[in-house]
């Protein structure tokens, strides 16, 4: 890379992590599961606008909040590896 994190990638813990990459996963993983975000909102014990920041991408919400709610819809660890290394590859 440049020096300069692309545009949804954060730094944590001195790697680049995908948080768009694992945001768009979960709007993608809840309209497969053909939930509203309210219903979603139920399913992870959480708030309807905490599912709005989890889709936003918001820097508020934690890489560990994001990867609990895709398990949660159904992703598998294989999934996760899979949206990640995509991420982390077009970034660089």
């Amino acid at each position: 890379m440049n020096g300069k994190v692309p545009r949804g990638v954060r730094w944590w813990r001195r790697e680049v992590m995908p948080i768009q990459g694992l945001s768009d996963a979960v709007r993608e993983y809840r309209k497969k599961k053909r939930l509203d975000p309210g219903s979603t909102a139920e399913l992870l014990q959480s708030s309807q606008s905490r599912v709005a920041k989890l889709e936003a991408a918001d820097e508020s919400v934690s890489l560990d909040l994001l990867i609990r709610s895709l398990l949660a819809l159904g992703a598998t660890h294989q999934d996760l590896a899979r949206v990640i290394t995509a991420r982390v590859a077009r970034a660089s």
